[in-house]
């Protein structure tokens, strides 16, 4: 049995690390809670940041509306990304939830140099990611939720030579 978990466990891990790549930015726990906790998010109760977290905990929200705005200074002693992030809930009847989310990164800027190697100005890298999501209780204690997000990461000025920004969509289905 052990076998049979770490064959479909190890692929699995192995396939999100490369996909999170060229989008490094969506890694970074968007909330202040999960954040605090090192990323953990699965089996908390819901915040304003679901869109991000846990879309199939919002059924289980005490009270109907969550919302939140959060500012963060990501790695300022090297890396110096300013992380801003939106997020809302809304519990409908303790039986459906809807989220929705924002997040934009504006990295550090970087010196630019032209052919001939002098001064060309500089660029700021930038990251975006928004989304929105349904979750359904189908048990008292059990529900499932889907979260659909795009993604773009803008990593250096248009060229027509190499790609300079990568964008995404992604569909996250969750039960808690």
């Amino acid at each position: 049995m052990a076998a049979v978990a770490a064959a479909v466990l190890l692929p699995a891990a192995g396939a999100s690390a490369q996909e999170s790549a060229a989008l490094p930015f969506l890694n970074v726990p968007v909330s202040p809670r999960t954040a605090s906790m090192g990323g953990v998010s699965s089996g908390m109760a819901p915040s304003a940041y679901a869109q991000f977290d846990n879309v199939a905990a919002v059924p289980f929200l005490e009270g109907s509306f969550s919302a939140g705005a959060s500012y963060g200074l990501w790695q300022p002693s090297s890396a110096d990304n300013n992380m801003i992030a939106l997020g809302g809930i809304y519990n409908i009847g303790d039986r459906f939830g809807v989220t929705f989310g924002a997040l934009a990164g504006i990295n550090a800027s970087y010196g630019l140099m032209d052919a001939s190697g002098a001064d060309a100005g500089r660029f700021t890298p930038k990251d975006f990611k928004i989304g929105a999501g349904v979750s359904y209780r189908f048990m008292d204690n059990m529900s499932a939720g889907l979260a659909l997000n795009y993604a773009r990461s803008v990593l250096a000025p248009k060229s027509d030579l190499y790609k300079t920004s990568f964008d995404t969509f992604v569909a996250d289905i969750q039960i808690m």
